[in-house]
């Protein structure tokens, strides 16, 4: 591993505050085929970026990372984001109840008509300096996990004859989830109360929604013909409803949810390419609420879609073929 500054890194156009104290490990030479493709759409949150180059440049194999948040707040695509700007291979897994700890270190394949053994995504970027990046996390069966608190440390191949895999320097186990491993006290995702002796191995961030300068650049990215007339109004409603959704108090700390739908990123995108499509056809009386039940709303109960919607007629008024200026 070589510690620099890529040039790519730096023609990225990164969100830092502020450069690091030092340079920023990153592998030089050839792209592994596991380097994730640069995405040069995705916009990078500053504080989360911050966070994570403090973990990156000080951590070892056995702290791992736990970036949590909202869904659709793009957790799991900051992590592929670094991983493609720093050239690291990155190797990925979906959590689920019952998932077999064991097939994340080996498993099971057909090759010629003979059953082999071939090492699972963990074994793999440990063996070879790669990142591990287990996705909703929070969803496992928090005892099967209890056999990971030594990620970081030599492991026995039991598929494998008893062999002896001792991770590389660079390898790092990553999670992302909707919690911090303290359970989803709202109930939007099933998420498990974990055991202290596993999360005490990690280094936490929460990642939020991005902020309004930063979902006006995605928008126009993503949606080049939405208006700017139109997308301050969008982000307001989205402000609004997340807020609902994912209400914290002065302190960040998580509170009650107000209402049982959010509108993430990847919605919002979703949202704004309909809208363009629904603002051209005039059988449409109301393209904005007409859009957004495409998008969204109608996946929502009544009562939480009939919210959003006093927000759209609030923020647009009631002709939404003609919006009313936006006011405060």
């Amino acid at each position: 591993m070589n510690t620099h500054l890529t040039a790519q890194f730096e023609l990225s156009g990164l969100n830092m505050n502020s450069p690091p104290a030092g340079p920023i490990p990153a592998r030089a030479g050839a792209r592994h085929e596991h380097v994730p493709d640069l995405n040069s759409d995705y916009v990078v949150p500053r504080t989360t970026l911050s966070d994570f180059v403090l973990w990156w440049s000080y951590s070892e194999p056995k702290e791992g990372f736990w970036l949590f948040g909202p869904t659709g707040s793009g957790k799991s695509e900051f992590i592929r984001a670094m991983a493609s700007h720093l050239n690291i291979p990155l190797y990925e897994a979906t959590g689920f109840w019952d998932l077999d700890v064991q097939d994340l270190i080996t498993q099971r394949s057909l090759a010629g008509g003979n059953t082999v053994t071939i090492r699972g995504p963990l074994a793999k970027a440990m063996a070879e300096g790669g990142w591990f990046m287990m996705n909703e996390l929070d969803r496992c069966n928090p005892e099967s996990l209890v056999a990971l608190n030594e990620f970081g440390s030599k492991i026995t191949l039991l598929d494998s004859g008893g062999k002896l895999l001792e991770p590389h320097a660079d390898f790092r186990f990553i999670v992302t989830a909707n919690s911090g491993g303290m359970e989803d006290r709202n109930g939007h995702y099933g998420a498990k109360m974990m055991d202290l002796s596993f999360t005490d191995r990690f280094t936490f961030s929460r990642m939020l929604y991005p902020d309004d300068a930063t979902t006006a650049r995605i928008l126009k990215q993503a949606v080049p013909n939405l208006t700017d007339q139109i997308t301050p109004y969008l982000i307001t409603i989205a402000n609004e409803v997340r807020a609902a959704f994912y209400p914290l108090d002065e302190g960040g700390n998580e509170q009650t949810s107000r209402i049982r739908i959010t509108v993430s990123t990847r919605n919002l995108i979703r949202w704004a390419r309909y809208l363009t499509w629904a603002y051209q056809v005039n059988e449409i009386e109301n393209p904005v609420t007409h859009a957004f039940d495409r998008a969204i709303g109608l996946k929502a109960p009544a009562q939480c879609r009939a919210a959003v919607h006093s927000f759209i007629q609030r923020v647009f008024g009631d002709d939404q073929k003609n919006p009313k200026p936006l006011v405060s």
